[in-house]
């Protein structure tokens, strides 16, 4: 493997890992808004 295959291939893990990390925060953000609504609907059938 040559230096620039070398690099290439650690350019690739470090974007896949930052990949990763954002899908984790994104379906966070979903529960999240999910557990919101769902409290927000609760609270407005109780009015």
């Amino acid at each position: 493997m040559t230096a620039e295959e070398k690099a290439a291939a650690k350019a690739a893990k470090k974007e896949k890992a930052a990949a990763a990390k954002k899908a984790k925060a994104d379906a966070a953000a979903a529960k999240k808004a999910e557990a919101a609504a769902k409290k927000a609907e609760a609270s407005a059938k109780k009015s």
